[in-house]
């Protein structure tokens, strides 16, 4: 759910307030078109200067000392957030979503694994912009497409669910019974298929 958030959040934002309206109720479209009146960008630019200021607040911290950098990032995001909303450079609904995507990118386990998030938020951000809620399923298609093309140390990435391997898509989901593997995967070793 983190992944999804730190990922999709933005663009789904900007999918519906630029292109989808009437997927929202229409006392939430009543509510963010009156904080959005005093805005004068369009939600594209929004998200994006507030994204980054958020990335330039994210990399500041982790470059200061440990007991700096924490509450550099707090104070800094809640003061900047404020000071943007004040001075109607971004609405309270978008503080909103940049604040959850930072929290759902500080849930992924490892510190690394949110440098592939960051790159991944910024086309998505533009592809809907662009083409909509089509932007965000063309975008998360190409990403699919890319994880299943691609191996690590020899195993497909998706593995077993592509390419489909029908004796390893009994450990995909719940884990079957250790003396029901006695065959290897067919892609892992050619000579010696058996376990045991």
């Amino acid at each position: 759910m983190g992944f999804i958030i730190a990922t999709s959040l933005p663009s789904i934002y900007v999918a519906l307030i630029s292109f989808h309206q009437q997927l929202l109720p229409a006392d939430l479209i009543l509510d963010i078109s009156k904080t959005r009146a005093q805005i004068p960008f369009p939600p594209v630019i929004e998200a994006l200067l507030m994204e980054i200021t958020i990335e330039l607040l994210r990399e500041a911290s982790a470059r200061l000392p440990s007991t700096i950098g924490q509450t550099i990032g707090i104070v800094g995001a809640i003061v900047i957030g404020d000071a943007a909303v004040r001075a109607n450079l971004a609405s309270p609904t978008m503080v909103i979503i940049v604040a959850t995507t930072a929290i759902g990118s500080y849930v992924l386990p490892h510190y690394s694994t949110t440098f592939p998030l960051r790159l991944l938020r910024f086309p998505m951000v533009f592809m809907s912009a662009t083409f909509g809620a089509f932007g965000i399923i063309i975008t998360w298609t190409w990403i699919i497409v890319h994880l299943c093309s691609i191996s690590s140390f020899g195993y497909p990435y998706f593995s077993p669910l592509a390419p489909m391997d029908s004796d390893l898509f009994k450990d995909a989901v719940l884990r079957k019974p250790f003396w029901r593997f006695k065959q290897r995967p067919k892609f892992s070793n050619k000579r010696n298929q058996s376990r045991w």
